[in-house]
């Protein structure tokens, strides 16, 4: 056996490292996690003669309320170090999940309850299914690299989930959990959702995961002095919802292929998306602000990338690209040196919709759309980050004033922020995209 897949992590800045961390959904027993200290510790803890999986202490019997509680057993010779459940318990005997060393042994050592904090250990004890939950009770910082080799599974994912004072409240802005890594990188592998965190670090990447994973609602600023590094760094099959990026020599975020950036602001960077070598991502709602580029797009091998309802500002070269066949539509790019450019002629380029304004040049290498146009957006406050647009843009966007055929009205507003009228919509909002 393994971990149960319903475990509930607690990770605390006021934990300690050695806090077992979890509890079962549904047992029977008490959860000691959700505390700072410790519930219990054993230093006499012995492994049943003939059955490897029970144990038991003489000086702390194990009770009823233990069970669905994780153990962590620290030391002992013959004891496995590891995090266990206690799956149930009787005459002061607990059985755990699975064979925690060699029979007969004694003097192990183990801590039971209390939460665990952010280290790599943790999250390696975690498996496919879990939660963690990570609390704002404190800084988080780090003083070693988080390189977590353990994946979630498609249907399975490993989840970490920031609160500020109750589990599931969703944080936002300077509310959610803050991970000081200084240096240090926190790298997930596979199949990990990621939500409601903010980090600060000068890595060579600050918060990433290899492929098929997700992060939502996360905030990273990365103010190496090096160049090429990334805020948040993701691999292929990802999603990038609601997220925040910025690196000071770097790149806000740094994504592989067929994935989707939804709703982000990444700003005060090299490149505000790096999508290199990246094929069939799409980058819907986003705004990039006062970056060298702001979606870089660039490599030549590129294919299928696409930019829908963006606003791009402030950038030496908005979207600089070299992609087969990308999709241009719905974007505002505003006050950029270079609009659109390519390094040489792009005939597949599909562009329409898109409003130029305040550029210096707005297309190089690619022809823009017989609907494009070039009125000013009345951002209200694009200085200090909002691009909330004016009437000139309002529903002039793709498709208007219906879709193909007549029978369904459509109305959207060209750019990353659509206008909130009297009686709005219940779309999922990305109004307030700085701090979220």
């Amino acid at each position: 056996m393994v971990l149960s897949a319903n475990t509930e992590w607690e990770i605390r800045a006021n934990g300690t490292a050695t806090g077992a961390g979890g509890f079962v959904t549904g047992a029977s027993g008490t959860d000691y996690s959700q505390q700072d200290a410790v519930h219990s510790t054993r230093t006499d803890i012995v492994i049943d003669a003939t059955t490897a999986t029970n144990i038991t202490s003489a000086a702390d019997p194990f009770a009823a309320d233990d069970v669905g509680n994780l153990i962590n057993i620290t030391s002992g010779t013959g004891f496995t170090a590891g995090r266990y459940e206690i799956v149930s318990q009787a005459a002061g005997v607990a059985t755990l999940d699975r064979v925690v060393g060699t029979v007969s042994s004694t003097g192990g050592s183990g801590v039971l309850g209390g939460a665990a904090t952010f280290l790599d250990a943790t999250f390696e004890a975690m498996v496919a299914g879990n939660t963690a939950h990570i609390a704002a009770d404190a800084t988080h910082t780090l003083t070693a690299a988080i390189s977590v080799a353990k994946d979630g599974t498609d249907s399975s994912p490993i989840k970490v989930k920031g609160y500020n004072t109750t589990r599931g409240d969703e944080p936002e802005g300077a509310d959610r959990p803050l991970i000081a890594a200084g240096a240090n990188s926190i790298a997930f592998d596979n199949y990990w959702q990621i939500r409601f965190l903010s980090v600060t670090t000068t890595a060579s990447e600050g918060l990433g995961q290899d492929n098929a994973g997700a992060f939502h609602q996360c905030k990273v600023v990365n103010t190496s002095g090096s160049g090429s590094r990334s805020a948040i760094q993701i691999g292929s099959n990802a999603r990038i919802i609601l997220c925040e990026g910025q690196a000071t020599n770097g790149r806000g975020l740094e994504c592989g292929s067929n994935g989707v950036v939804y709703g982000c602001y990444l700003h005060d960077s090299s490149d505000g998306i790096y999508a290199y070598t990246s094929d069939s991502m799409s980058f819907i709602n986003c705004i990039t602000d006062t970056c060298t580029v702001g979606i870089n797009i660039g490599w030549s091998g590129a294919s299928g990338n696409k930019v829908i309802n963006c606003t791009l500002y402030n950038c030496a070269t908005g979207a600089l690209m070299s992609d087969t066949n990308p999709l241009f539509m719905n974007n505002i790019i505003d006050n950029c040196t270079a609009g659109i450019s390519a390094s040489s002629v792009v005939n597949g380029a599909f562009l329409d919709y898109n409003n130029f304004s305040n550029n210096t040049t707005d297309v190089t290498n690619v022809t823009k759309g017989n609907n494009d146009t070039a009125l000013d957006p009345q951002f209200t406050d694009a200085a200090n980050g909002d691009f909330t647009i004016g009437t000139n843009l309002k529903a002039k966007a793709s498709p208007t004033p219906s879709f193909p055929g007549g029978l369904t009205n459509n109305f959207l507003d060209i750019g990353a922020a659509q206008r909130e009228e009297a009686g709005g919509g219940a779309a999922v909002t990305t109004a307030t995209f700085v701090g979220f």
